[in-house]
């Protein structure tokens, strides 16, 4: 069930930006895509063939240096595609990778942190609808973003799930560093370098956990150390680069675009849920002796699914809002339990 709703999340994606077009031999642009559609094809007739990846060019201007600063991996996965496919055909399926990965990223991030399968899907679909949005065109991630010419954005941002994912699980489990998550923060940052600092500071609660720093650690070693034939010579020629115009983001709806807007009341509910049933589990270890735990979570989780099967229940034989019935039954599952720890506390 699972891969095929993950295939067809990935495939709304894919339908989105016409597979019939994608699979016809001609040559993409639009946006800064007329200039990216270069570079693979000068990577392979120049550079690879004398064993070199950085490179310059005359081609345009009075020439310029070819993927000092921007990242090779798309176009190296293009020259790869090209020995079987038409030059067009390798580059656009290489455009619309990173969009189609979107909802499986999600989903093995979200199985990586802890969640049920059934979250998890849930949490693979949504993360494949945000290439749908179109409150922004140039920040990466979504179609109109990659159809400009962002498409590697897209690439790195579902690696950058996969490697957090990775090293979270690690962490969880107890299993010390991941040669696997060391690549995939390779392959990350030979995408996009936005996304890669992105990741590596959202990663960095992970050093207060327990194995945390050891993981950590040999995960940035292993990808930087992977990653360096790149981006030692960008660092070392920062000096060179254009100066990127950047401006200010003001106002909440640039932050967190519109369209998410929506996902806050859900996304504080489950909070509210999650938290409240970590803390219902968590009294029901310290309050109960650990023969009568097995039934006390039995009991109580029938509890729980028993009220909230009142809730849906109570709109249908009852004329009242559905609002109305599911918070009833929200308090009758609270007043329930409250009295079920209540008798346990009073057993001890």
């Amino acid at each position: 069930m699972v891969p095929v709703v993950l295939v067809l999340a990935g495939a709304a994606a894919l339908g989105v930006m016409r597979p019939d077009q994608i699979l016809t031999a001609n040559t993409p642009t639009g946006g800064d895509m007329g200039a990216h559609v270069f570079l693979p094809a000068y990577l392979r007739d120049n550079l690879l063939s004398s064993g070199r990846v950085l490179g310059w060019s005359n081609d345009w201007y009075a020439g310029f240096p070819v993927l000092y600063f921007y990242f090779p991996l798309p176009a190296l996965v293009t020259v790869l595609l090209d020995v079987a496919l038409p030059y067009g055909v390798a580059f656009k399926l290489v455009t619309v990778a990173g969009l189609v990965a979107l909802p499986f990223a999600s989903y093995f991030f979200a199985r990586s942190i802890g969640f049920a399968r059934p979250v998890a899907l849930v949490g693979g679909v949504g993360g494949g609808t945000f290439v749908f949005m179109e409150s922004f065109s140039i920040f990466g991630g979504n179609t109109l973003s990659t159809l400009a010419g962002e498409f590697s954005f897209s690439w790195s941002f579902a690696l950058s799930l996969v490697y957090l994912g990775l090293v979270i699980r690690r962490v969880r489990e107890g299993r010390g560093f991941s040669v696997g998550a060391g690549v995939v923060l390779a392959l990350t940052a030979l995408s996009h370098i936005i996304t890669t600092m992105v990741v590596v500071l959202a990663s960095l609660p992970l050093l207060l956990r327990r194995r945390g720093a050891p993981t950590l650690l040999a995960a940035w070693g292993i990808g930087f150390t992977l990653a360096a034939f790149w981006a030692v010579p960008l660092l070392g020629h920062l000096q060179y680069t254009t100066d990127m115009g950047w401006f200010p983001v003001r106002g909440f709806d640039a932050v967190l675009q519109r369209e998410l807007w929506p996902l806050l009341v859900p996304a504080a509910a489950g909070l509210a849920w999650g938290t409240a049933k970590f803390a219902f589990d968590g009294l029901l270890q310290a309050s109960v002796p650990p023969d009568r735990r097995g039934g006390a979570f039995t009991r109580s989780e029938t509890m729980f699914q028993l009220a909230w099967v009142l809730g849906a229940i109570l709109p249908v034989t009852v004329a009242i809002d559905a609002q109305v019935g599911l918070a009833i039954a929200g308090c009758a599952a609270l007043a329930a339990q409250t009295v079920f720890v209540a008798v346990l506390l009073g057993r001890r």
